[in-house]
């Protein structure tokens, strides 16, 4: 457990003397130590195929295989000996032959120091549940639990032995603890009583019925109270060596009283309860006379200051119930150590037992317990046998898994997922089938429950009727017995003062009768004054005895009277019990007939929440291949709209290029007409000066015309006249042709015009074209996304199942159960992987060595005792530490169990705190100097995996590792100390394998 030096060399130097090797240090420490680890009696050596055999999953394929060896090992060594393997043990179990190899590390384990210490650790958490130690100091407590550990006591004896403990001294202290660091606060124990020693956590229903739990009732709360209520705190008085005086705090226990209770819920309707287990009949116990209920005698050595201990004493009553007739304490502890190696009970929480939140497997249960029973409550030979199963061996993941893609859904056309989904339905319509005649199985035995109740409670009625009576007997036998406690004070008073008188007269006379003695001797005048003083005396005192016996006389009246008035409240209380005798004798029939009842309604309502729970587990499966099949559909039809994009895409982008070139060729007709009417423009321009030139001509003409008509000589005026019309001509000649043109052009831009409308008519079409397969497209994309945002639904909703099954099959330990180390395990397992606790034993050691050597060929029983004194001195020393650890990482006090969960009080410990770097500094053989000496650097991150997380490296830790350490060779040392601080401070080290 803490490396080679000095445990393991130590065990191993044990083991060889014997040609057994490990058996044998298993032999000696039970010859030792006592018969906890010796042989098995019964069927016990089979318990383990008998869980096997119970321990199945509600189909084979929802069953998880072995674990890997070392993770096995890591979580044998952390359930045994709460802390991790060494690397060396390590190394060695996988070196070894298969063949029994399990067996004989379970038996190494269970042999060795650790182990008993684990059980220390296990008993102290469930008893006390980390409380403080306020009463008890801490070397006290542990030391009687280690006492108890090596003498194997069986659990039964152990609680017994808590619960009825001497309380009137100082000889049971340790014992004590339970009740003191509770405070002494009746209701704060009759809860954990029912917590610790029952599994029920009845704190809701001290003042009604439990408001969520039918099965946690009034009745069975102040029946748990009753235990303790007569029970509280009281200064006791005693004398240390030197004489003076000490003060303690004790937990005493009175005669028992029991006060009416009534349901909020109820009022006026008033029960009383004496001492009633759950689920058990009322234990009624013979009425006392409220003077004879105290022992008459002080018990030898008890403080002063305290009552004496009453004749009927409700702890015993308690005690008596500890034991295997209690079906409910038995099943209670098989499930506590069932939960010891794996980290949650068959019935979990742990303190919540009832119909409604059955065992998770009750044949496994009903196995456990019998088998508890049937070994006499020896919590070593359980412990091994659920060892040895193949149940706790087992890894997280199930052939189902194999069938699972990385999203969680299952590949539900495999041939294996339809052969296992035909399994699965008919599974389920088997489980369905058979829910209606169980639940209505339980609803007739609770209708028989019910009227078994009415009869108890009628009887009840009577019963408290008469009690208030007695109640009021009780008041006045008590007061009349004050009054005659007072007169016979006083009688006794007065006689004590006759008596002194009468015994100082009667030495007087005495002392006179020797000096007449003296006198007759000699006449001495002297001795004769003293005579007459004397008988003087006497003489005045006569007077004085009469008066002093005259009182005493008178005090006797009122004594007897007292008496007398005594004896007849007496009579009076007689005839109030004897008159509840017969009544309460009714009670416990009709109390048995209930109890009966109960029994049956509540087996029958917890076989029906058995069915309904296996059918839950079975409907998760079915609604995980269900949707598992919807996203196989919803992903094929994914894929074939994918399938289908690239030609809608394709129309698209063609309905656009179409679009594109009808836009092209109207941009080049636009393009044309603007040219033309740039063309036009000139030219029409030059058209409009011909005209204007042409009509000047003719106007000109016009007037020469005239002009020669009305001269002489008209010559140079027809001269002029035929340049015009030679002018015209030419304007003429020019006008032709350019107009013909001009009213070409203006057809052709009434063509193109033409065209240009026509062109966007075919445009608008092609955009209708491209908005149609736009549409078409957007519509598809929008189906694609709502079957991808559905194929991611359903994926979640597989991977949410997945999660749903992995934890259904871990309440049935079908797989192992995930959960962290306990604050305790952390501490310790960082203490041994730093070879930090090894260092510690081996100085425990030596100086034990030092101051009594033990010789070479000293007996193995005395060598385990001083490797045992070894180990619990280093344990000691460092448990300082350990409180750190639960202090920071442990859910508080009075918790059942601890959750997991992350603080920044943790990360600042584990970060600034130096307490782990510093234990993870390389030093001597630990794992961090053999990593750093190492060459290798893939061999050391190798070394590192395996010591610290009992796995092989991942290959991605073996290339990054070295490659940052290869950046600089000078680091290594540095690397590898950060690397070991960041394993231990992580999560994985935390978490069991």
């Amino acid at each position: 457990m803490y490396g080679l030096i000095p445990l393991q060399r130590a065990l191993e130097a044990l083991a060889s003397k014997t040609a057994i090797g490990w058996l044998a240090v298993f032999a000696f420490n039970l010859s030792v130590f006592g018969p906890g680890l010796g042989p098995a009696f019964g069927q016990i050596e089979t318990l383990h195929n008998r869980i096997d055999g119970a321990a199945q999953a509600d189909l084979p394929w929802l069953t998880a295989s072995p674990t890997d060896p070392s993770q096995a090992l890591r979580r044998l060594s952390l359930d045994l000996r709460n802390t991790i393997p060494t690397i060396e043990e390590i190394d060695a179990y996988l070196a070894e032959p298969p063949e029994g190899r399990w067996a004989r590390w379970v038996d190494r384990f269970l042999a060795e120091p650790a182990y008993r210490e684990r059980m220390v650790d296990w008993y102290d958490k469930t008893l006390l549940q980390r409380r403080p130690y306020q009463n008890v100091d801490r070397a006290t407590w542990i030391a009687y639990l280690r006492s108890a550990v090596d003498a194997n006591t069986p659990i039964d004896v152990l609680m017994q032995g808590i619960v009825q403990s001497v309380w009137w001294d100082k000889s049971a202290r340790a014992q004590q603890r339970f009740f003191l660091e509770r405070g002494g606060d009746a209701h704060a124990l009759a809860r954990d009583v029912g917590r610790v020693f029952f599994g029920k956590d009845m704190q809701c229903a001290q003042c009604h019925d439990h408001p969520q739990i039918d099965d946690y009732l009034q009745i069975d709360y102040h029946g748990l109270l009753a235990y303790v209520s007569s029970s509280s705190l009281a200064e006791g008085k005693t004398t240390d060596e030197k004489g003076a005086e000490q003060k303690l705090q004790m937990y005493i226990e009175k005669a028992a009283g029991d006060a009416p209770f009534e349901s909020v819920f109820n009022k006026g309707v008033p029960f009383r309860s004496a001492t009633r287990g759950p689920g058990q009949i009322e234990l009624f116990e013979p009425y006392l006379a409220p003077d004879a209920r105290y022992e008459p005698t002080v018990r030898q050595g008890a403080f002063g200051g305290l009552p004496n201990a009453p004749i009927q004493s409700r702890r015993s009553l308690l005690a008596a119930q500890l034991q295997a007739s209690n079906r409910d304490f038995c099943e209670n502890w098989a499930n506590r150590l069932w939960a010891l190696m794996f980290g949650r009970g068959l019935v979990h929480p742990l303190d919540m037992r009832h119909f409604d939140n059955p065992a998770s497997n009750p044949e496994l249960l009903k196995i456990l317990t019998d088998s508890l029973v049937e070994s006499k409550f020896d919590p070593s030979l359980i412990l091994k046998q659920i060892a040895l199963s193949d149940t706790y061996q087992r890894g997280r993941r199930i052939p189902l898994e194999t069938q699972v893609d990385v999203r969680g859904v299952l590949q539900v056309q495999s041939p294996e997922a339809i052969a296992w989904r035909a399994q699965l339905s008919e599974t389920l319509a088997v489980a369905k089938s058979a829910i209606p005649a169980a639940e209505n199985a339980w609803k007739e035995k609770q209708t028989t429950f019910d009227a078994a109740a009415d009869a108890w409670r009628e009887i009840q009625k009577t019963r408290i009727s008469i009690r208030a009576e007695l109640d009021v007997a009780e008041a006045g036998f008590n007061d009349a017995n004050k009054k005659f406690i007072d007169a016979v004070a006083a009688f006794d008073k007065a006689s004590a003062a006759h008596q002194a008188i009468a015994k100082k007269t009667a030495l007087l006379d005495e002392a006179a009768q020797k000096l007449e003695q003296a006198k007759a001797l000699g006449d001495d005048p002297e001795i004769q004054a003293s005579i007459v003083a004397t008988r003087a005396k006497i003489e005045a005192l006569k007077p004085q005895i009469t008066a002093a016996e005259l009182a005493a006389t008178t005090a006797a009246t009122p004594r007897d009277a007292a008496l007398a008035a005594k004896e007849t409240k007496r009579v009076e209380w007689k005839t109030v019990v004897d008159r509840l005798t017969p009544v309460e004798e009714q009670l416990q029939q009709a109390d048995r007939a209930m109890t009966l009842a109960r029994a049956g309604f509540q087996e029958s309502r917890q076989f029906a929440a058995n069915l309904s729970r296996r059918l839950e587990r079975l409907e998760r499966v079915a609604i995980w291949f269900d949707r598992s099949a919807e996203a196989a559909v919803a992903r094929t039809q994914l894929a074939q709209l994918s399938e289908q994009m690239p030609s809608l895409q394709e129309s698209l982008v063609v309905a656009n290029n179409e679009k594109i070139a009808m836009e092209q060729v109207k941009l080049g007709l636009e393009a044309t007409m603007a040219e033309t009417n740039k063309q036009i423009e000139p030219m029409a321009g030059k058209w409009k000066e011909l005209v204007a030139q042409k009509d000047q001509l003719v106007a000109a003409k016009s007037q020469l015309t005239v002009a020669a008509g009305l001269v002489a000589d008209a010559g140079p005026l027809q001269a002029a006249i035929a340049q015009i019309d030679g002018s015209l001509t030419t304007r003429q000649s020019e006008l032709v042709p350019l107009e013909a043109l001009l009213k070409q052009l203006q057809v052709n831009l009434g063509e193109m015009q033409k065209k240009v409308e026509e062109n966007k008519l075919l445009i608008a079409n092609a955009q209708s074209k491209v908005q149609a397969q736009q549409t078409a497209l957007d519509t598809h994309l929008a189906s694609i996304q709502t079957l991808q945002t559905q194929s991611d639904k359903l994926a979640q909703e597989c991977a949410t199942q997945r999660l749903e099954v992995d934890q259904q099959n871990q309440e049935i330990f079908a797989i192992a159960p995930e959960r962290a180390l306990s604050p305790e395990q952390f501490g310790w397992s960082i203490l041994t992987a730093t070879n930090i606790m090894s260092s510690y034993i081996s100085n425990e050691k030596a100086e034990l060595d030092k101051n009594a050597p033990l010789a070479t060929d000293a007996p193995a029983a005395e060598q385990y005792a001083r490797l045992l004194q070894s180990v619990r001195g280093a344990r000691d020393k460092l448990q300082g530490n350990i409180d750190t650890f639960s202090n920071l990482y442990s859910s508080g006090v009075g918790q059942t169990s601890d959750d997991f969960f992350a603080s920044p009080d943790q990360a600042l410990f584990v970060a600034n705190g130096g307490s782990v770097y510093g234990w993870a500094a390389p030093n001597g053989n630990n794992l961090t100097n053999l990593a750093i000496q190492n060459p290798d650097p893939r061999s050391a991150v190798e070394l590192l995996s395996r010591g610290l997380l009992a796995r092989a490296a991942s290959p991605s830790e073996l290339e990054w590792v070295p490659e940052l350490i290869g950046k600089n060779p000078e680091t290594k040392p540095a690397v590898i100390h950060e690397l070991v601080w960041g394993i231990l401070a992580g999560v994985e080290f935390r978490i069991y394998p």
